[in-house]
């Protein structure tokens, strides 16, 4: 069984799929959940100068959207893009 949504050059590669399932789980939870403003406060990437800023933030502000709008228009990129990403670059390294 393929393991790819979409079929030839357009399939999105598992990996794309996963971050998208990745940062709606997080959306979700920043909604839902009453740490959700906890979630984002230590989630977001302040500037280096901050005492709020911590190094983990740069991996972590990526998976925080402001809104479903936002996170619905920047995910619906990601999966569009992911197939030309991949014949661009080594599907090994992608």
């Amino acid at each position: 069984m393929n393991n790819q949504f979409g079929r030839g050059a357009f399939a999105t590669p598992p990996i794309t799929l996963n971050l998208i399932i990745a940062n709606f789980v997080v959306w979700l939870a920043c909604a839902i959940l009453p740490i959700g403003d906890a979630i984002r406060e230590y989630g977001m990437l302040y500037w280096v100068g901050s005492e709020k800023f911590h190094l983990y933030q740069f991996f972590t502000y990526m998976f925080l959207h402001a809104d479903f709008q936002h996170m619905f228009f920047n995910m619906s990129r990601c999966g569009c893009l992911a197939a030309r990403w991949r014949s661009i670059w080594d599907p090994r390294s992608f």
